[in-house]
């Protein structure tokens, strides 16, 4: 097609000037004014010839023009192609673990691509991946001189300060971070170091905030709502107007959170309110029946060791399939020297729970051996307390596997905030946990 119209344009061409050559007549020329008189036909023709010949080479140079950027665009198109195809390799051998080949990625990207963002960005991925704190400061430097990466600077000397310790330095430059860029995470960061630096209101200003714009979890908002003011509640103690109140909050953002729980139904049972004690402690057990802390608490209100017993035979009709339940009645059962029922309740537990419970079953029948033959009091001490070890579940940091019995806001072993959870229930943080 592109040839025919070329064709058409030279046959035009010549016409034209055939045309115009063709002049019946004589051209006057007049030297004294210098005129050279042509015929309207010669004019006509020769303007028709020069603005076709005009056209043809200006399409000549757009053709050079677009051939020159396609082949300009495609060289660019295969080093963009070059550079993703290592780029993705590269992050590959990041997931893998091929330590040699990442290395080479670096060097590679560090070479070719030294200020390009995704060679930047697989730069952090490979430092945070690997913990490499020697190049560090290197990359810092890089990421801040980028106004979109700079969050990403931030973010390193966040956990930096974090890892040595000082949670105040982490928390000027969360605050920071949040001017520059507000993020879910930065808000996180913000809630945890304002708990680990005892600065609850802030804690909880940051949550409100960070869940209007970022639409957390329901269920985990409200769970660290409920750690909060638990917290909160726990550092002003019970010489406080605030204590109760605060405490009654956190109850009521998480109900399966022992932790208020208990400190609330101590409150009450020092001031002479069972009834609300009781209350209390059982609209935890119907949301975390798993609570073997909530089931003690709840026999411990008995005044006698006779109505201890009592009180857990009341939670075990209230929960017939908990297993806690059933264990804490079989020690309550023991205590009170009821020795007729604790063999009926071990034998029921036992033929319910042999195969989930059976180092419990082993523990219990190793009291109920004791106390028959009522010998040996150090040994009774370190089997039930051997017991009561195994029944409190501990939390476990999903990133070291750090085990501890209480929440706490970072881990004591890598510093990471976010990383509780059960190792043998929750493998999701951001479920309703079940804390001991």
């Amino acid at each position: 097609m592109i040839y025919f119209i070329w064709i058409v344009k030279i046959l035009i061409i010549i016409l034209a000037v055939g045309w115009a050559s063709y002049v019946p007549g004589e051209i006057t020329l007049d030297w004294q004014d210098y005129i050279i008189k042509f015929s309207l036909r010669t004019y006509v023709g020769f303007s028709v010839t020069l603005l076709i010949l005009l056209l043809t080479l200006y399409d000549a140079y757009k053709d050079l023009y677009n051939r020159i950027r396609t082949r300009l665009e495609r060289n660019t198109y295969l080093r963009l192609l070059k550079f993703q195809e290592k780029l993705i390799q590269g992050f590959i051998d990041l997931e893998l673990q091929n330590s040699k080949l990442v290395d080479d990625e670096v060097s590679f990207l560090k070479g070719k691509y030294p200020q390009d963002l995704l060679s930047l960005y697989y730069q952090y991925r490979v430092v945070v991946t690997r913990n490499d704190h020697d190049n560090l400061e290197e990359l810092i430097a890089k990421l801040q001189l980028n106004p979109i990466l700079k969050p990403l600077a931030l973010k390193i000397q966040i956990r930096k300060a974090i890892s040595m310790g000082n949670t105040s330095l982490a928390l000027t430059l969360t605050e920071e971070a949040l001017k520059l860029m507000p993020s879910a995470w930065f808000y996180k960061s913000a809630v945890f170091l304002s708990i680990g630096n005892k600065k609850y209101e802030k804690a909880l200003e940051y949550l409100r905030e960070g869940g209007r714009l970022y639409s957390f979890e329901k269920g985990y908002e409200n769970y660290l709502f409920s750690m909060i003011w638990y917290l909160f509640a726990k550092h002003l103690g019970p010489s406080e107007d605030n204590y109760v109140e605060y405490l009654q909050k956190a109850h009521e953002y998480n109900l399966s959170n022992p932790q208020p729980s208990l400190l609330l139904a101590k409150y009450f049972a020092e001031n002479n309110q069972l009834e609300r004690a009781k209350k209390t402690l059982l609209e935890t057990w119907q949301n975390n029946s798993s609570s073997y802390l909530i089931a003690r608490a709840y026999a411990d209100l008995g005044e006698t060791e006779i109505d201890q017993a009592q009180l857990a035979s009341d939670l075990l009709k209230q929960s017939p399939e908990a297993p806690i339940a059933s264990l804490v009645l079989i020690l309550k059962y023991i205590n009170a020297k009821l020795w007729g029922e604790a063999k009926n309740a071990l034998e029921k537990f036992t033929d319910k729970y042999n195969q989930s419970h059976s180092s419990e079953i082993s523990y219990l029948n190793a009291l109920m051996t004791h106390d028959e033959k009522g010998e040996n009091e150090k040994a009774y001490e370190m089997l039930n307390s051997l017991l009561q070890q195994k029944l409190k579940r501990k939390w476990s940091c999903k990133f070291c596997g750090y085990e501890s019995e209480a929440w706490q806001a970072f881990c004591e072993s890598c510093s990471k905030f976010d990383h509780l959870e059960y190792a043998e229930v929750a493998q999701n943080p951001l479920l309703l946990p079940f804390i001991p």
